[in-house]
């Protein structure tokens, strides 16, 4: 509807050229926003599944800590033990 630069963008259901160019401004603002919101929600999509992962990975965590008897480890695998959860917590 907007795209047109002749003499019917004047004659359009008898709206002024000036309406006509002000709605066109709007539908692109419009647009623009469109657009904005879109990748907005997509970011914030990808933070919660990031998130998601993160907090996945803190209960793997968690899970390991509660089901390790720290009186029965070796000193050796005590330090291997802590080296692997460092490992994995620098993930989160």
């Amino acid at each position: 509807i907007f795209a047109g630069k002749g003499p019917l963008e004047d004659e359009l259901a008898g709206i002024p050229n000036k309406v006509i160019k002000r709605a066109q401004e709007l539908v692109r603002d419009l647009e623009g926003e469109k657009t904005t919101l879109q990748s907005s929600y997509a970011a914030k999509e990808a933070d919660t599944d990031s998130q998601s992962f993160a907090t996945i990975l803190a209960m793997e965590l968690a899970s390991k800590l509660k089901k390790t008897d720290v009186t029965t480890l070796t000193p050796l695998e005590a330090l291997n033990l802590l080296h692997q959860l460092v490992n994995e917590a620098k993930k989160l």
